[in-house]
């Protein structure tokens, strides 16, 4: 293996981590569940995969090869059968377009590693395996050693020899390495959107139950002491409207000289929570006895003092 030829594995297999880096700025805020947002996925890697086969690692005369079948497979492992049978249509469209003589045995790579992708990615789903750098290794190295014994089965003699011993490495250590870091590459995303899908849930689920419940409830800023949320009950309760409350700072509603307001902020900030009595003040006036329970949680990164108040007066 000549230093051009690795040279080119190198960056060809560069583009292609920097081309999914951008497919993947271009769809991760849409919903991934959704068929346009599939489809969406599936036309993006068959691009690639276009851009891929017009920077080569080597060529012969009528004969291309580069890291699609990396791109293909993963794809079917991680991303499902829509977008991937898309990718494959407009990767196998497109060799057909270029011709030449080894046309045929690059639509066949395609479509083999597009499949062999999918039969993995279910057999993950039904099994419930977890794709580690290992089991993405292996899985390339099967690929394309089934793909390099097609070039060997397929292609005339004796340009079947050179071929298969020129591109032995490539095929047996550096794709499947290729197809480890992208496979790892699509995990981390993958990952990271169930994350996110799990936080935006998690989110909503509180803010229901924040908004929908018949407890009082406020959310303030530690540091200074403004009210940042208040619930349907807060609002009925204190007597000022939504907008007023989130307006207000504690101390407005706290009927405690300021400094022993920021004493238990500081008790709550370091023991996690506190529960105490207090005395609050209403839009009306009158004081109202309660007792407080507060809580510390984070909001976009940020901490938040979580109240619930209950009305004990007599």
């Amino acid at each position: 293996m000549t230093v051009t030829l690795l040279i080119d594995i190198a960056t060809n297999i560069s583009l292609l981590l920097s081309l999914l880096f951008i497919q993947n700025l271009l769809i991760f805020q849409h919903d991934q569940t959704t068929i346009f947002s599939k489809s969406l996925q599936g036309v993006i890697i068959g691009v690639i995969s276009i851009v891929l086969m017009n920077n080569s690692i080597f060529t012969h005369p009528g004969m291309i090869f580069d890291s699609r079948t990396v791109l293909l497979s993963v794809s079917g492992l991680f991303l499902g059968i829509l977008p991937t049978i898309i990718a494959m249509f407009i990767a196998g469209v497109y060799r057909i377009w270029l011709g030449g003589t080894g046309m045929f045995v690059g639509v066949l790579s395609i479509i083999i590693a597009t499949f062999l992708g999918i039969l993995m990615g279910r057999v993950v789903t039904n099994k419930q395996i977890r794709p580690g750098w290992r089991f993405n290794f292996a899985f390339g190295l099967a690929v394309h050693s089934i793909i390099l014994m097609l070039f060997f089965l397929l292609f005339p003699r004796p340009d079947n020899r050179m071929i298969t011993k020129s591109l032995a490495i490539p095929y047996l250590l550096l794709l499947p390495l290729a197809t480890s870091l992208v496979g790892s590459l699509l995990s981390f995303q993958n990952d990271s959107r169930v994350a996110q899908k799990k936080l935006l849930d998690n989110r909503e689920l509180f803010h229901t139950l924040f908004r929908d419940n018949h407890t009082i409830m406020l959310i303030i800023d530690p540091e200074s002491g403004d009210i940042q949320d208040a619930n349907e009950s807060a609002i009925k309760f204190y007597g000022w409207s939504y907008a007023e409350m989130k307006s207000m700072n504690i101390h407005q509603i706290n009927m405690a000289p300021q400094h022993e307001v920021f004493e238990k902020i500081g008790v709550i900030q370091k023991n996690r929570e506190l529960n105490f009595l207090a005395q609050h003040r209403r839009a009306d006036d009158s004081i109202r006895d309660v007792e407080v329970f507060s809580e510390t949680i984070v909001q976009n990164e940020n901490p938040l003092l979580f109240s619930i108040i209950h009305d004990i007066t007599d």
